[in-house]
């Protein structure tokens, strides 16, 4: 298992990393952090469900609309699946 507290290179000029408690999202301009995002667990939560929705949307060709909050499940979202 790699060491989830270096940062890994996303793309884009994007960074992550985890401190134990909440994932960290960083934008570097190749010589300092620019912009920093903390996400906790349960803001994480929300995000993946975000990704999975838009995943979902994506694969079905469908318009990336909820008529109705729902509750919450986390899926973890791997990228290439």
């Amino acid at each position: 298992m790699s060491d989830l507290t270096k940062p890994v290179y996303l793309g884009d000029g994007l960074y992550v990393e985890f401190d134990g408690w909440q994932v960290i999202l960083f934008a570097s301009n190749g010589e300092e952090r620019t912009n920093t995002v903390y996400l906790e667990p349960g803001v994480l939560d929300s995000f993946f469900r975000y990704c999975n929705d838009l995943k979902a949307a994506m694969q079905n060709r469908q318009p990336c609309v909820s008529a109705e909050p729902r509750e919450m499940v986390i899926v973890p979202w791997r990228a290439g699946d």
